[in-house]
């Protein structure tokens, strides 16, 4: 691979309401990715349980009892996101608000409906795409390069971000969350410079952890 070579997106706004479901799910599978690393034997048995083809009550009963506790789990990881430098200053309270969602993820998952439990993550998704509307196109960009990801902007110059300080890219149908150092930043496709979106994929595989729900039955 050429090590000169450069990835770089334009910033365009982000249209919200598309982008909504994408971005729930996105963060819907980065809290499991971290549950899954801190608590491994868990969701080893959680998985053998959910592998079963049949069902009977005594099953259920004991995924029903693991789902709590993965619950509860969840809960006490504190996980916040913190969205990216471009925003506004009446924004900066969006970390404690999802901060608090992650939080009330865990008790609708303790006590809540199946469907409660879906759209948990609606409303962190909501406030992180929050202002992404109002960007001005053409006064920000974003560059993958060889050892960094930068960040420049036409009011603060470049921010530098390393690949060791990532923590996940998970690509959805249309969109890349990107989170790292606390922070989340959400990336467009159609904002890519170049056709070759795979060649970007294949890149950022070997630079830190990349998940596709494309590739998710």
């Amino acid at each position: 691979m050429d090590n000169s070579r450069e990835f770089i997106f334009n910033i365009t706004p982000i249209n919200c309401s598309v982008f909504l479901e994408e971005i729930s799910s996105a963060l819907e599978k980065r809290t499991e990715l971290i549950s899954r690393a801190r608590n491994p034997k868990t969701w080893a048995y959680t998985d053998k349980l959910n592998a079963k083809e049949k069902s009977p009550e005594t099953v259920l009963k004991k995924r029903r009892a693991f789902r709590k506790i993965v619950s509860v789990i969840n809960l006490t990881l504190g996980i916040i996101l913190f969205v990216p430098g471009l925003m506004e200053p009446k924004e900066l309270l969006t970390p404690l608000i999802v901060g608090a969602f992650a939080i009330t993820a865990g008790i609708v998952g303790l006590f809540g409906k199946r469907g409660n439990r879906k759209n948990q993550f609606l409303k962190p998704a909501k406030l992180l795409l929050q202002g992404k509307d109002t960007i001005i196109a053409g006064e920000n960009q974003i560059v993958f390069s060889e050892n960094q990801m930068k960040i420049v902007t036409s009011h603060t110059g470049a921010v530098v971000i390393p690949y060791s300080e990532f923590e996940y890219i998970i690509e959805t149908k249309n969109a890349f969350l990107l989170t790292y150092q606390g922070n989340a930043t959400i990336l467009q496709k159609k904002d890519f410079q170049e056709n070759a979106l795979q060649d970007f994929c294949d890149f950022v595989c070997w630079k830190t952890s990349f998940v596709s729900l494309n590739k998710i039955s």
